[in-house]
């Protein structure tokens, strides 16, 4: 008698877990609705604001025009933190959603010049 009920206890655990697969399964499912989603990491600098990832459709000649507005913007961060560690890529290297508004621009090149990098988080020093 001990025999078949250690076997029911058993055979019933085994298909329990069966059960509770399927059904984690089939919640993954009901929260997508059956459709493929994708992440996309969007870094920035400050985590309270947040990016606009809309890119900018821009002929050539306008191309142009933000291009020397970013060169102008990055030459007056440098010189107000009297560095040169902020460099513009030549504009042919310039991807589609690379192009955003100057101020947009702007504000992200502050962001990344005054950027520290320490190893303070392993006790030790800032990096130089």
């Amino acid at each position: 008698m001990k025999n078949y009920f250690y076997t029911g206890i058993l055979i019933g655990a085994c298909m329990l877990a069966g059960c509770s697969t399927n059904a984690a399964k089939k919640s993954a499912e009901d929260m997508t609705n059956g459709q493929s989603t994708e992440a996309m990491n969007i870094p920035a600098a400050n985590k309270e604001r947040v990016l606009s990832i809309i890119t900018l459709k821009l002929t050539p000649e306008q191309k142009e025009n933000y291009y020397k507005k970013y060169g102008e913007i990055v030459e007056n961060i440098n010189a107000e933190e009297g560095t040169n560690h902020l460099e513009l890529v030549p504009i042919n290297e310039f991807q589609p959603q690379d192009w955003i508004e100057p101020e947009e621009f702007r504000k992200i090149a502050a962001d990344r010049a005054t950027w520290q990098f320490t190893s303070e988080s392993f006790g030790g020093d800032p990096v130089e």
